[in-house]
């Protein structure tokens, strides 16, 4: 067997799995139990920043936030879209929670 071939046969399923247990750690699963969505987004996006799903877990994902008058839209850059479906959230459903960071 050559070595590239070893050598992907064990990447691969280890980045699957790097990327499905993020999506299951973060919430972000949870999150499109509910809030799924196939659709463009027709509003401002904002992109490329970090966010922090829950609390004390800093995933350090590239996300696209995106708003408008009655969403708020959450995506993540396609690199590492695996097991993470583009997410709409009513606003009515949304609220900030300010921390002061140590």
């Amino acid at each position: 067997m050559s070595f590239e071939l070893i050598f992907f046969s064990i990447f691969i399923p280890f980045c699957l799995f790097i990327f499905y247990s993020f999506a299951k750690s973060s919430g972000w699963s949870k999150l499109s139990e509910k809030y799924k969505n196939k659709e463009e987004f027709k509003g401002v996006i904002i992109k490329n920043i970090t966010a922090n799903f829950k609390s004390n877990n800093y995933s350090n994902v590239i996300l696209n936030i995106g708003f408008n008058d009655q969403f708020m839209h959450l995506s993540i850059n396609p690199f590492f879209k695996l097991f993470t479906p583009n997410l709409l959230i009513p606003i009515h459903d949304v609220f900030f929670l300010k921390q002061k960071v140590i």
